[in-house]
């Protein structure tokens, strides 16, 4: 992301891209800390319900969290009210940005981050969401003040030619998982004061469970830290590992495998149901891509089939 904004006139629209869990939330959340003061880094959350009901509602919500990320920036601007953007909101919306940027100081840029972006097709549906996305693209074009970044699960080639279209220049961040190598200091020293201490195998255990999926091995230890505290132990065996798996499972991971596994649909179900059987796995190539871009199923790297991951 910093090589992408920092030092460049007119960078490109980015979109932060990967799996459901991977931590793309938690990297929004850090950006205004991580780009430091010359960027107000501000996050829509399209889950919100103002994101999709009304036009107004939208441009409202947009304004009023451009003011509060300008606020931490000890900027002080007043938010647009929805009644305002009644009649012709896309033109009044864009009076307040052009006086907006009067009063930014010469080294402030507006990073806006769109969390769930895919939930702006409802308003695609609805008739006018495709005027959002040009617009969105004109203000990002023509103003260099602002920069944009999209984050979902999916690509845009996934969402159909309404997105590609708008956004045939846009930059792919992709978020996977983690590399082991970055996984095991945060699991033996997460902190200074971490006084967990794990026997041999253990982390091993933990990261070959999860293969560095970053919500996995997150709930494992946090399983971990809570048994080990009701043990009243401080050295973690391999055998503890397993039992914090155990309690993962049946504490919420287990809706983490039920969307995979419906998102997959009929033929990845097909795949990954022969996958665990042992059996040939079917040929269907979309369905296979999608449990490889998905980084639910990893190739052997030589035969073309897939294992589990």
């Amino acid at each position: 992301i910093e090589a992408s904004v920092l030092n460049s006139d007119l960078p490109p629209l980015l979109l932060l891209q990967g799996a459901r869990r991977m931590g793309k939330s938690s990297i929004l959340n850090h950006l205004n800390r991580l780009l430091g003061s010359q960027f107000a880094s501000i996050t829509l959350d399209g889950q919100n319900s103002r994101f999709t009901e009304s036009l107004p509602a939208l441009l409202s919500y947009l304004s009023t969290q451009i003011c509060e990320g300008l606020k931490r920036r000890q900027i002080v601007f007043e938010p647009l009210k929805r009644e305002e953007l009644q009649v012709d909101g896309f033109s009044q919306f864009d009076d307040w940005l052009m006086q907006l940027e009067k009063i930014l100081p010469e080294n402030i840029r507006i990073l806006i981050c769109i969390d769930e972006y895919e939930s702006l097709q409802n308003a695609v549906n609805k008739g006018w969401g495709e005027a959002v996305l040009d617009y969105l693209r004109h203000v990002f074009q023509h103003r260099p003040k602002f920069i944009l970044m999209l984050a979902g699960s999916k690509t845009f080639a996934e969402m159909g030619s309404v997105w590609t279209s708008r956004f045939v220049s846009a930059r792919r961040i992709r978020v996977g998982l983690l590399p082991k190598e970055q996984l095991r200091p945060l699991l033996i020293k997460p902190t200074p004061a971490f006084e967990l201490e794990y026997a041999e195998g253990a982390v091993d255990a933990i990261l070959d469970a999860t293969n560095g999926q970053p919500n996995m091995t997150q709930n494992i230890a946090f399983d971990l830290v809570s048994y080990m505290n009701e043990e009243k132990r401080k050295l973690a065996t391999v055998e503890d590992v397993q039992v914090a798996i155990e309690r993962s499972l049946e504490s919420g991971s287990d809706t983490y495998f039920e969307n995979y596994w419906n998102d997959a649909l009929s033929d990845g179900q097909k795949i990954m149901t022969a996958i665990v059987r042992g059996e040939s796995i079917p040929d269907y190539p979309v369905a296979r891509k999608w449990l490889l871009d998905n980084e639910v199923v990893s190739t052997d790297g030589g035969s073309g089939t897939a294992d589990t991951v």
